[in-house]
């Protein structure tokens, strides 16, 4: 049986997938795709933590039309394998800051790359004023950017450096 106590197990990350460019045109960025951790599916905020504490890194930025392409890429080909269902989610590191003065959204990554591309579904960005902290998820089929409630709790992609 399993021996390990919980203590020990605690901080346990299950890493599905490692990619890393072949071409190397992804700025020398190593992605990992999260399924969960020992504690159970991560919100936006812990999930971005995690990838700090783990890999010294953060939620994946694709703030490029190749880096999205290529995490896209990695994420159809694994849930077509596992999971061909168009309900599956994924975090990554856009979130939505509301300024409540003007209340005007504005996106942001959690590593502070800018935010100059996007690839939203068709309807989206949903801006909810009333959501307590919302989040930026790859969704469906094919992985484009829709906007989800922050403390939900989902498998995630880190991304850090070479």
């Amino acid at each position: 049986g399993n021996n390990l106590s919980k203590k020990q197990s605690r901080n346990f990350i299950n890493i599905i997938l490692t990619f890393v460019d072949p071409n190397n045109e992804l700025n020398n960025k190593i992605f990992k795709f999260i399924q969960h951790s020992s504690s159970g599916f991560e919100g936006l905020g812990k999930a971005n933590s995690n990838c700090g504490a783990t890999f010294g890194g953060s939620l994946a930025a694709p703030s490029t039309e190749l880096e999205n392409a290529y995490i896209r890429q990695q994420l159809t080909e694994y849930y077509a394998a596992v999971n061909p269902s168009e309900q599956v989610r994924v975090w990554m590191g856009l979130y939505e800051y509301l300024n409540y003065t003007t209340n005007i959204a504005y996106w942001r990554f959690t590593n502070g790359e800018p935010y100059t591309y996007a690839d939203w579904s068709r309807g989206e960005p949903y801006l909810d004023p009333f959501a307590s902290f919302t989040g930026n998820i790859l969704s469906g089929q094919f992985f484009h950017w829709a906007v989800w409630e922050g403390r939900s709790a989902y498998p995630y992609v880190c991304e850090h450096k070479l």
